[in-house]
């Protein structure tokens, strides 16, 4: 489920659709302190959040309160932040994969 700019309100709203699922959320602008409601995680109960952010960005995302609000919600996270590029590749030989490196070249 990729989340957009999509603040806790918005987060909030699509929860009314009960046929909502997701395994993997890009989560909402980029980590912001504005997304990423506890709700919707209780609701989806995701298996990995993906933070789409900047290293060393002027806003400092991912914001500390969404990182207490994954962990609270044992989600574990990728960062591009942190991490450099994340791709997932699968399924490959009956298994799923995901990848993440600094170096595009690698």
């Amino acid at each position: 489920l990729w989340l957009g700019d999509l603040d806790k309100a918005g987060e909030r709203t699509i929860l009314k659709n009960p046929a909502l699922a997701a395994e993997v959320i890009k989560l909402g602008h980029h980590g912001a302190a504005t997304s990423t409601d506890h709700a919707l995680l209780a609701a989806l109960q995701p298996r990995l959040g993906i933070i789409s952010a900047g290293h060393n960005n002027r806003y400092g995302h991912p914001a500390p309160a969404t990182l207490h609000t994954l962990r609270q919600a044992g989600v574990p996270w990728l960062s591009i932040a942190e991490m450099g590029y994340i791709e997932y590749i699968g399924p490959l030989w009956g298994h799923d994969y995901w990848h993440t490196a600094m170096d595009w070249s690698k």
